[in-house]
């Protein structure tokens, strides 16, 4: 979510903790098991993983560093599918009580769920355009739910890579209800203080999600020039719904109850963002999927593999980059017709924006897929649970 991203204090742990430590094995088949086990972590498939890590804690002889990296990779993978039990186990093994204790009040939670219909699910979704100082920034996806009894529009976004989010004032007169665990949450030109909190419930159509958590910010974060969200569906909400099919003609998504087994074509990070693999201009490059960023874009990590061509052929000009932590004008390049070949289609946009300079929660990704990408097909396959997109 590119101009509204959410990062928070486990973000800033799992860091520290170094989970995917680099570990030497003296053996090929630790090698080869460990590599699976990465691998299938990457793309999702975290039962795979784990069951994998815990072979490698049964091999004889296993060196307290590789038993160390074993378990905090259990934790991680368990801390991405939702399993904060797990998660708090791991850690425990290897930090005290006080280092851990906003992560006990997570693993103290009910457990997610969603409860559904045997039959496949259709919900008509909302698209608006932003704009700001009269530019326009491009279009948020909005889905219709029902949480504490009122229907209220939330903006559909993996980028909100842990949980949902919403503004304290939506989540004081929504029923969601603070848990014990405080931090910030990192957005692309500053952070902005935030609570957790839980729903007990949440549908959308016939679906019913429960236990919910949501990152909760102060109103100013969320509604401002920039931008005008009260709630958030974020990562929580696509990893317990899986398959979600995009009819962009008919503006409408289906929550299928026979979901396809497609190939895999996305990865997770750790801190819980995914990516796809993009080819431009002849380069394959790795770009954050970002369904709240409402216009795909290329990266500060592009321009600087690419500056003296950049400077010497693209347009110098201003934009605003804005969400948590405020609104700023940044210096930027465009390009013209540039096209994005991913996930089976081909999407050429007139006008691209290049960062020149590195925002405060961007990785090593070369840029980011937008909603627009999705939205200029006539339809969309998005798993996030088995990780795979697919657009025709």
């Amino acid at each position: 979510m590119n101009h509204h991203q959410l990062f928070f204090f486990i973000l800033l742990l799992l860091s520290n903790l170094n989970l995917h430590a680099e570990a030497q094995t003296n053996t090929n088949n630790l090698d080869s098991l460990w590599t699976a086990a990465i691998e299938h972590g990457k793309h999702g498939r975290f039962d795979e993983s784990n069951a994998i890590y815990r072979t490698i804690l049964k091999e004889p002889g296993l060196s307290e560093e590789l038993t160390r990296a074993a378990y905090l990779s259990i934790g991680n993978n368990a801390n991405l599918a939702g399993d904060f039990k797990t998660f708090y186990d791991c850690l425990s093994r290897y930090y005290n009580a006080e280092e851990l204790v906003q992560i006990k009040a997570l693993a103290d939670l009910p457990k997610d769920t969603l409860i559904r219909p045997n039959r496949d699910v259709s919900v008509a979704y909302h698209i608006d355009s932003i704009y700001y100082e009269g530019q326009f920034k491009g279009c948020e996806i909005r889905v219709p739910a029902t949480i504490d009894g009122k229907e209220e529009m939330f903006v559909f976004d993996n980028g909100c890579a842990r949980f949902s989010a919403a503004s304290e004032s939506f989540a004081l007169s929504h029923g969601i209800r603070p848990i014990d665990v405080k931090g910030k949450a990192i957005g692309v030109t500053g952070e902005a203080s935030m609570w957790l909190g839980i729903a007990d419930s949440l549908s959308i159509g016939q679906m019913c999600f429960q236990n919910i958590v949501f990152i909760v910010m102060p109103d100013q974060d969320l509604v401002n020039s920039f931008m005008n969200i009260q709630a958030i569906l974020g990562a929580n909400i696509f990893r317990l719904a899986g398959e979600m099919d995009f009819d962009n003609k008919s503006k409408i998504i289906v929550f299928p109850f026979r979901q396809q087994d497609l190939e895999s074509n996305l990865t997770i990070q750790d801190d819980g963002r995914h990516f796809a693999e993009v080819e431009v201009e002849g380069d394959t490059l790795q770009f954050q999927l970002d369904l709240g960023c409402a216009s795909t874009k290329l990266s500060y990590n592009y321009f600087a593999k690419h500056k003296d061509l950049i400077e010497a052929t693209a347009q110098a000009d201003s934009s605003f980059a804005g969400g948590v932590g405020g609104v700023s004008k940044v210096s930027v390049y465009r390009l013209h017709d540039i096209s994005f070949k991913a996930c089976g289609g081909c999407f050429t946009k007139q006008d691209v924006i290049i960062s020149t300079q590195k925002e405060t929660n961007q990785g090593d990704e070369d840029g980011v897929v937008g909603s627009d990408f999705l939205l200029s097909f006539g339809k969309a396959v998005l798993n996030l649970r088995k990780m795979f997109l697919w657009v025709e």
